[in-house]
Parts: structure tokens; C-alpha cells; sequence
């Protein structure tokens, strides 16, 4: 007799005892589920440690609800999903990382072939049509010093300081040349362009690439700490004809304390075998 009491009284600790509603619950099956009770299904469950069986009727309206607290090998199963999710963004994230990184190297390298050429073009114009030419390094002087970027990133250059550098420089027009002294300054703009692309890509939030645009990362994602305690609550109606059904949209689960929205699949996995 001793015996049979402290079974029953184990049997208590592991599904609470109840009666009336909780009963009719946990003998009840669902639509869909016609196979095993409720009870069976959560009980003969692998995913609760512990479950509760709660009669929450109020206001004429009849249900329960149902606390399991998950398994420690289901919530193993849960921090092994945010890791295997962890590891997903991150190898994302260093993809991306790494096409950035290939977009910007390639299009300062662009720039500065493309500054090299107008660069070179500029002396070619300096040595056929005027008096002299001037070197790679001072034409980028020139450049740099009499010219900027507005806030639109538009090149806006002193015509006035770069036509003066130039005669500074021993540069005027020559009797035999066609361009004039004042033709020059719109070279010097579209070389200090391309000097400044090269100082702000890194900078900037995007790189063109071709006909995309590749976005500059964002921050690393961050590893979540492990899960410790989780449980689901479900909570199920009575009707009038004793028949049982879940009570809509009062899924939830419960995750290291943070009680969230569940949905139907909560209640469903309880019938996998």
C-alpha cells in the first residue's frame, strides 16, 4: 500500500494532478490527432522534463492550461539551431566582407589608372600645344591645391589659382599650339576627381561594381549566449458538448524567462514519434 502511495505521489510531481476540466483535457483528442489523447501525446513526448496541467476557466468559459518545461536535451537541441544560425551569418557576413573588400580594391585601382591616363593625357596636351610640360607629381599639386569636393561630391575648382600655378610653372600658350591657357583648368578638375574617389571610396557606405552596387558590411553578427530554460504553454477550451479544442492563438513559448508568440507547431511536435 506504502508503495502504490509513492508511486502516485511521483506520478503527481511529473503531470499534475487534476480533475473536471483538466481530466476531460487530457483524456480529450483533437481534430487531426484522433489517434492519441492529449495527454499521451505530450506525456509520451520526449520534449518535456516536467509538465503542468493549470484549470485556468473564467467567466463561464471553460479551458486549461498546459506548462511544459522542456527537456534538457530539447533545449540542446535549441542552442544547437542558434549556433548552426550563428555560424550561417557569420560565414555570410565574411563573404560578404571579402566581396567588399575586392570591390573597393578594384575601384581605387580603376581610379587610379584612370587619373594616370588623364594625368598623362594633360602632358601630352602641355608638350604639343604650350611652352612646357610639367610632371606627374605637379600637375597633381596643382590639382589638389586648387581644387575641391562640394557636399554633393562635385569637383569645383580656382580657375584663377590653377591658370597662376601654371605660369608660376613657366607653362604658356605657344604660337604654334591650338588650345589656350584657359582651357586648362577643366583638366585639372577631372584629375583631382579621381584623386579624391580614391581618398573617400573606403569611406563610403556602397562601391559600384559594374551594374551593382556592393554595400559596405555592417557590424559582425554577435554569438548568442547558450539557452538555459525553456518551456511552451498551451492553452485549450472546453465546449459546451465537452469537446476540446487549442485555444486560438494562446501559443506561447517561454525562453530564459522571455515569454514570446508561439504557434500551432508547438503542439504539434508533441505528436511526432
Amino acid at each position: 500500500m506504502k508503495k502504490v502511495l509513492f508511486f502516485s505521489m511521483l506520478a503527481c510531481a511529473f503531470v499534475a494532478c487534476g480533475g473536471g476540466n483538466v481530466d476531460k483535457v487530457k483524456n480529450a483528442t483533437l481534430r487531426g490527432y484522433d489517434t492519441m489523447t492529449i495527454s499521451a501525446a505530450i506525456e509520451g513526448s520526449k520534449i518535456c522534463a516536467s509538465i503542468k496541467y493549470e484549470d485556468v476557466s473564467k467567466d463561464g468559459l471553460n479551458a486549461v492550461k498546459i506548462i511544459c518545461t522542456e527537456s534538457n536535451e530539447q533545449i540542446a537541441g535549441r542552442n544547437a539551431k542558434l549556433e548552426e544560425n550563428y555560424n550561417a551569418e557569420l560565414e555570410q557576413y565574411n563573404e560578404n566582407v571579402k566581396r567588399y573588400e575586392k570591390a573597393l580594391k578594384d575601384a581605387i585601382e580603376k581610379n587610379k589608372k584612370d587619373r594616370d591616363v588623364a594625368i598623362a593625357r594633360l602632358q601630352d596636351t602641355l608638350k604639343k600645344s604650350f611652352t612646357k610640360s610639367l610632371s606627374y607629381d605637379e600637375i597633381l599639386k596643382i590639382s589638389m591645391d586648387n581644387c575641391k569636393a562640394d557636399a554633393n561630391n562635385r569637383t569645383k575648382c580656382n580657375d584663377d589659382g590653377i591658370l597662376s600655378a601654371l605660369k608660376a610653372a613657366g607653362v604658356e600658350e605657344s604660337k604654334i599650339g591650338f588650345w589656350t591657357l584657359k582651357s586648362l583648368p577643366s583638366n585639372f578638375a577631372s584629375i583631382f576627381g579621381y584623386h579624391d574617389e580614391v581618398l573617400t571610396l573606403a569611406s563610403r557606405d556602397a562601391i559600384n561594381a559594374g551594374f551593382f552596387s556592393i554595400y559596405k558590411p555592417k557590424e559582425a553578427p554577435s554569438k548568442p549566449e547558450a539557452i538555459k530554460t525553456a518551456s511552451r504553454e498551451i492553452s485549450f477550451i472546453i465546449k459546451p458538448d465537452n469537446t476540446v479544442e487549442p485555444k486560438k492563438d494562446d501559443f506561447f513559448v517561454v525562453v530564459d524567462g522571455k515569454k514570446e508568440k508561439g504557434d500551432y507547431r508547438i503542439l504539434s511536435e508533441f505528436y511526432k514519434r
